[in-house]
């Protein structure tokens, strides 16, 4: 229990140490790379220091392979946070229609539907949302036309693949 106690903590200190980075960073862009290098160098050092000391044959149950010890679950356990993070940091990070009706009710107690309406500009989403597909070159802009690019073709069939598969339209 005590791996899994530590590498809990290792796996907060990242979180923290990507909020302070971003604090100081001060940049509009989204800095999932500079999550994804603190989390790891965390784990590297985690298993380094935590981990390294101990005695191979402690590691895998002495001689049976199958007997696969806490200090792996807890490695497990580390790893499968990082996604789940980075999954509720662009939840937090993109503007969103949902985001923002959320923060309109959240600011009034009864609202009507044109106040929701009034307070939501449907051209910055849109404006927003091209320019973002255009800096992370999913979509290419050439004059006034825009078009998907070739990295941006391939998420698309993803997308549509993914909307076949699990039978739903994708929201947005």
């Amino acid at each position: 229990m005590r791996d899994i106690t530590e590498s809990l903590i290792v796996f907060v200190l990242s979180i923290l140490l990507h909020i302070l980075w971003c604090r100081l960073k001060r940049t509009q862009s989204l800095q999932a790379a500079s999550f994804l290098t603190i989390a790891f160098a965390s784990l590297f050092f985690y298993i380094l220091i935590l981990k390294f000391p101990m005695k191979i044959p402690d590691v895998f149950g002495g001689t049976d392979i199958w007997s696969m010890p806490l200090q792996f679950t807890a490695i497990t356990i580390y790893i499968a946070l990082v996604p789940l993070y980075l999954l509720f940091y662009y939840a937090i990070i993109i503007d969103s229609p949902s985001r923002c009706i959320l923060n309109v009710l959240q600011k009034k107690e009864k609202v009507l539907y044109q106040e929701i309406m009034n307070s939501m500009d449907g051209n910055y989403f849109i404006i927003s949302r091209l320019n973002a597909l255009i800096q992370h070159g999913y979509v290419e802009l050439k004059g006034n036309v825009y078009r998907l690019s070739p990295r941006g073709s391939r998420v698309a069939k993803i997308l549509k693949w993914h909307e076949k598969i699990s039978g739903r339209a994708m929201g947005g």
